[in-house]
């Protein structure tokens, strides 16, 4: 409960404010942290004589020979769930230091209490992590994972989805960016954490696929977070529990195929993944042979007209250029490479020859 480090920083804090020494002891009367660090590990027999009695000893410098390990000053009962869990000294005259005594203890416990409470959510939530570790990797016990998600006070329920986003942690904190979470997901429906510096992953559970969809853009639109999160990929449905891996790795392909959109699912790239699982050498050769060396300016125009669903007043407006100078492009690209852009058999294979050059550049 009141371990050295906690301690420590009470300490570190407390000294700053009242520029006197400060002594934690823990409940068996030995000193963890100090300003002088020549008295830890000491036992300190007064701080034994609070936890036995329960009530502040006052230390004059007369009672020095009768407490082992003390010094002229005041020692306060630290207090937690109703229980003792420790002593804090304060070296100095008492007459000088009485009154403050009850005001550091007051703040030494609201300074216990706020660092038990961050140690208790940081277990909570590398347990989350851990967890889906557990599951993306198919090495997981099915009732020792539901066990520990019921004592963070959620459990596992499908249908599953997996997204991923990547996040800027310059615009904010670990911290801040997981209560942004916590206010967009209810402990029902998604458990969520880091899998990397700069990746967080959101299991979403028992929620419909348009719904899962929503609550992503919703946090990708708010000011308080959002703005942190630089793009999402997310998989399609997984039925049950050993599914969740597949639904995590299209969340990745996602992620790493998606063109413009900040929120891309796996159903939109679903083409691309298949293409980005040939070899590099099979997708160089099909890009070549399609393309046949075309210039830069001829694939841009060839992806925007494709973009436009073969329109030419579309693409020459998104363009800017005339109807007349687009068709003469659309002509030589049908020149150089036998296929016609403006034909949809031929718009299909110039499409996946661009993609197909575009993931070798992934590589």
């Amino acid at each position: 409960m009141l371990t050295e480090e906690i301690a420590r920083q009470i300490v570190k804090e407390t000294m700053t404010r009242l520029n006197r020494n400060i002594n934690i002891m823990d409940d068996k009367g030995t000193i963890i942290a100090s300003g002088d660090e020549s008295r830890l590990n000491h036992i300190h027999a007064a701080a034994r004589q609070v936890i036995e009695t329960g009530h502040a000893m006052i230390v004059q410098s007369d009672d020095i020979g009768r407490f082992q390990g003390a010094l002229p000053g005041i020692n306060l009962p630290i207090e937690f769930d109703g229980r003792i869990v420790g002593v804090i000294g304060i070296t100095g005259e008492p007459e000088e230091i009485r009154e403050i005594g009850e005001l550091v203890k007051m703040s030494t416990e609201m300074m216990l209490r706020q660092a038990v409470m961050q140690e208790r959510t940081e277990w909570k939530q590398h347990a989350r992590e851990v967890i889906f570790n557990e599951l993306i990797n198919g090495e997981f016990d099915l009732g020792a994972a539901e066990r520990r998600l019921q004592i963070l006070g959620t459990y596992l329920k499908g249908p599953y989805q997996v997204a991923v986003a990547e996040v800027n942690l310059e615009k904010t904190s670990r911290t801040e960016l997981l209560q942004h979470l916590e206010m967009n997901f209810s402990k029902a429906e998604a458990i969520f954490g880091f899998i990397s510096v700069q990746r967080i992953f959101i299991l979403g559970m028992h929620m419909p696929e348009d719904g899962f969809r929503r609550k992503l853009q919703k946090i990708m639109r708010d000011e308080n977070g959002g703005s942190a999160i630089l793009k999402i990929g997310h998989g399609s449905i997984a039925a049950d529990e050993q599914q969740i891996r597949y639904t995590y790795e299209e969340a990745l392909c996602a992620l790493k195929l998606g063109s413009e959109a900040d929120l891309v699912s796996y159903a939109e790239i679903e083409v691309k993944a298949l293409l980005n699982r040939l070899n590099d050498r099979a997708r160089r050769q099909f890009a070549d042979r399609v393309l046949n060396g075309l210039s830069a300016k001829l694939v841009e125009t060839v992806e925007i007209f494709l973009r436009e669903n073969l329109n030419i007043g579309k693409c020459a407006e998104t363009m800017f250029v005339h109807r007349n100078s687009l068709n003469y492009r659309l002509k030589k690209v049908r020149e150089l490479t036998g296929y016609d852009p403006r034909v949809f058999h031929d718009a299909l294979t110039l499409q996946l020859a661009i993609w197909a050059q575009r993931l070798n550049g992934l590589d």
